[in-house]
């Protein structure tokens, strides 16, 4: 049993070494409601099946002291632990996003201290005691955030976004061996590295970034050529994306999400929350990776893809989720989950 549990770890760990790109996007509607898009991204050399079937739905139970709560974990050799959840919502509608921050630096542990937790169960550590974004400061500050430098060699460190069902929004990291945290309510959208605060400063870069309505002409003197007048009527729709990153590194799709969404909000907003679930699966659209066209880095890197994308509606504490080879949403209603009792993984 040990052997068979130390398989699982090592094999997670060597899975998810190759996560590095993850994007989180915020979408509210004029209604009130707030839903959040998130993909998960992933490059090992598995074929396209077995790298879905690492995946598993787990719902976690509840007890006196702990919310239940539906996550998507790995599972690996039949094993599947809550420390290797990487997305969860729990019945209060309290969500947690685990994405790649290479940069994090943990606390230290001293004694006396706090409990301490290693990174890799700070998701299912939030899930099972969080009713909403205000308790996870004091949630963090009860216990120290520590390394667990096996699973940061294979995987590397992490951040995380969180989210409630009043549709506030915040980033937590640890830079420096010291909490951090971030309001993300209006901002909206997480990455990768670098973090958060350079990723607020990077979008002053794109403040010339055209933002009106209808397309801007020409604002200088047309030259007569062979051709005709230059630079005369716009050839088609889309000019003022010239500008949009198009690459698909964490700054890129930062500010990507950040314009496509601010720029949707103001011209066509969503009315409603299926209105909402529309723009947040067409913004997670935009930056779907597709296997074989992200150069790996040689040796035993691979081909980084999406493996699959959640949309989330933590007011109706729902989420839905869609994998690389079947994009046909599944909904997975909390409201229809016994956390009084427990649940085997699902595919």
């Amino acid at each position: 049993m040990r052997h068979c549990y130390l398989l699982s770890v090592l094999w997670c760990g060597l899975l998810l070494r190759w996560t590095h790109a993850c994007t989180t996007v915020v979408v509210n509607s004029t209604d009130g409601g707030t839903v959040i898009g998130r993909t998960m991204e992933l490059g090992i050399p598995l074929p396209d099946r077995a790298s879905n079937e690492i995946w598993s739905l787990v719902a976690s139970q509840r007890d006196e002291k702990r919310f239940g709560y539906a996550a998507i974990s790995a599972a690996l050799g039949g094993a599947t632990s809550d420390a290797f959840v990487v997305e969860g919502m729990n019945e209060k509608g309290f969500t947690v996003s685990v994405q790649t921050l290479q940069q994090s630096v943990y606390e230290n542990h001293t004694t006396p201290a706090p409990q301490p937790v290693t990174f890799d169960r700070v998701a299912a550590y939030l899930l099972q005691r969080c009713a909403s974004v205000a308790d996870v400061a004091a949630a963090l500050r009860a216990i120290i955030v520590v390394d667990n430098p096996l699973f940061a060699k294979l995987f590397g460190r992490c951040h995380w976004s969180v989210a409630d069902a009043s549709g506030t929004s915040a980033v937590i990291e640890y830079l420096d061996g010291r909490l951090s945290m971030h309001d993300n309510s209006r901002i909206g959208v997480m990455t990768n590295d670098p973090h958060y605060e350079w990723h607020l400063h990077n979008l002053n870069g794109y403040a010339a970034y055209p933002t009106t309505r209808n397309q801007a002409p020409w604002g200088l003197t047309s030259v007569e050529t062979a051709v005709g007048t230059v630079p005369g009527g716009p050839p088609g729709h889309g000019l003022n994306t010239r500008g949009l990153p198009g690459g698909t590194t964490p700054p890129d799709r930062f500010v990507k999400m950040f314009l496509l969404r601010e720029m949707a909000q103001a011209h066509a907003p969503a009315a409603s929350v299926d209105d909402a679930i529309v723009v947040a699966q067409g913004l997670l659209n935009t930056v779907h990776l597709v296997r074989g066209t992200i150069a790996s880095l040689g040796g035993l890197d691979g081909l980084e893809w999406t493996n699959w994308a959640v949309v989330k509606i933590p007011a109706q504490r729902r989420f839905l989720l869609r994998t690389y080879s079947d994009h046909a949403w599944r909904d997975v209603d909390l409201s229809k989950i016994d956390f009084a009792k427990a649940h085997a993984p699902r595919p």
